[in-house]
């Protein structure tokens, strides 16, 4: 396993913490040289479809929002070759208080993310969304709205790269994940996927 530089993290992460994360490169496992660790062995085959199917429909999406825009980026963004696409599995501990933060504001790297998960737990910043009302309390804290989960769809989040090659018409939304009102059992499952440029672009 190995950890990028530009903050992408591979492998394991925050064993024993609020959220435990495993992310998988994608190009590592396409080329064959992922090695799954013991626990995830059984599953191998369902994970892999799940990444290949992932990143199929976030490079369809992708093009079909691109074509929407006016001003079309300058450079091609769906990766065709090597990129640090990957698919991270999360697992919730369960033993959080209601409405604590389990994973500080922050924007995503890259294109896209997508989110699947039962839970209604993400937060969007009201105060810096392109568009939106600014909302501030007086007292100059952020506005927080949290985003309702609704049935089996995916929460889709465009990436900072996106929003710099659409200078903007694309928003890359600042972001929190706080613990449910109803807190999910211990071994709660989260999985997301990071679509992410080419290492040329």
């Amino acid at each position: 396993m190995r950890d990028l530089d530009n903050g992408i993290e591979h492998g394991f992460k925050h064993p024993g913490a609020d959220i435990e994360t495993y992310e998988i490169p994608r190009d590592e496992l396409t080329k064959g040289e992922h090695i799954f660790p013991a626990a995830l062995e059984p599953y191998e085959t369902q994970v892999s479809a799940m990444l290949s199917c992932c990143d199929t429909i976030a490079k369809d999406l992708l093009s079909a929002v691109l074509s929407l825009l006016d001003n079309k980026p300058k450079v091609n963004l769906i990766p065709k070759g090597e990129s640090d696409s990957g698919l991270k599995l999360c697992l919730m501990s369960g033993t959080v208080s209601p409405g604590q933060v389990t994973a500080e504001a922050h924007t995503d790297m890259g294109l896209l993310t997508m989110v699947f998960s039962d839970l209604t737990s993400l937060e969007l910043d009201m105060n810096t969304g392109k568009g939106v009302e600014d909302i501030k309390k007086e007292d100059g804290e952020r506005q927080w709205a949290l985003v309702e989960q609704i049935g089996n769809f995916v929460l889709v989040n465009v990436g900072n790269t996106l929003q710099a090659h659409t200078d903007g018409s694309l928003y890359s939304p600042l972001h929190r994940v706080v613990q449910p009102n109803l807190p999910p059992p211990a071994g709660t499952p989260i999985t997301i996927y990071f679509l992410r440029p080419e290492n040329t672009v």
